[in-house]
């Protein structure tokens, strides 16, 4: 509630958002479901970047233990990174901030993120983070999805910080905005990384009266997006018409003429690809047709 209640405050100054990012249901699943790493390392202090000294010979020296301790594995690399990301970035434009979270997230160049083809703004961005990465791919190897929940949770305790009552300013709008950016891409990327590591036996989704699994794992569907799932379940593969699910999920008699009677139809379909989709934007369960929309429990790889 706290992720969605800062998300619709950050939509309502900055509409272009919904356009850039997915929304937070795939992130309030991955929270659900998260598993905390059970490998750990020593860590000399907490790592914020304002907190650490580097002599005249490059060596650098942690001015504050007062943290020091147990922290998982990628911990350092992903706290000073995120640093970086989130708190040193003055970029205030979203469609750069979705750039450089592209880059970031592409594990083809983890250790030396791609700044081509991308604004100027960004490239500096990207390019500054190039050391730390390299020396980030040592120790990571190929654990890719725990270096990304690591900047995960870190981008949420910064949301978490924010009051969403609080007057916004422009730089503080952007941070947020790109710190929520950062959580919804990665939740999308780990939730489909799940998908395509679930034995074929979980895949899909499975909607019985006390759950609603998807690959495997419960997620939360209620309410009228309950309603309407239960009801496109039971004519599941079947094209059902806007007035088949207007009348018998909405209760609303259907009238041809009222264009704000599929309005609100689409708003609840939305709503429900947000709940069960990883990418409510290219959904492979919800399925519209030129007639309708249809439930696929089991899509093509």
């Amino acid at each position: 509630q706290a992720i969605q209640a800062r998300w619709q405050t950050l939509v309502r100054y900055l509409p272009e958002l919904k356009n850039l990012v997915p929304t937070p249901e795939p992130i309030i699943t991955l929270l659900q479901s998260a598993e905390q790493s059970t490998q750990t390392i020593k860590s000399p202090g907490m790592l914020t970047g304002d907190n650490i000294l580097v002599d005249a010979n490059g060596r650098a020296w942690l001015t504050d233990f007062a943290d020091a301790g147990d922290v998982p594995q990628f911990w350092n690399f992903v706290a000073l990174e995120s640093a970086v990301r989130f708190d040193w970035v003055e970029e205030k434009e979203l469609q750069c901030l979705r750039d450089i979270e592209d880059r970031l997230l592409d594990d083809s160049h983890f250790g030396r993120p791609d700044p081509q083809s991308i604004h100027l703004s960004a490239q500096k961005v990207v390019r500054s983070l190039q050391p730390l990465r390299r020396l980030a791919a040592r120790a990571v190897g190929k654990e890719y999805r725990q270096y990304h929940l690591g900047i995960f949770f870190h981008a949420a305790r910064r949301v978490a910080d924010f009051d969403p009552t609080a007057p916004l300013m422009l730089n503080v709008r952007a941070r947020l905005a790109h710190a929520l950016m950062a959580m919804s891409l990665i939740a999308a990327k780990v939730g489909q990384a799940e998908h395509d590591g679930a034995p074929k036996s979980e895949r899909g989704l499975r909607v019985s009266k006390d759950s609603v699994m998807r690959d495997g794992k419960r997620i939360s569907v209620r309410g009228q997006s309950r309603d309407l799932l239960n009801y496109l379940a039971e004519h599941c593969e079947q094209t059902c018409s806007a007035r088949e699910l207007l009348e018998n999920v909405l209760h609303d008699k259907f009238d041809q003429e009222d264009k704000h009677q599929i309005g609100r139809l689409q708003t609840a379909i939305r709503r429900l690809r947000e709940k069960i989709e990883y990418d409510p934007d290219h959904p492979h369960y919800l399925i519209t047709d030129s007639d309708g929309y249809r439930l696929v429990l089991q899509p093509d790889e």
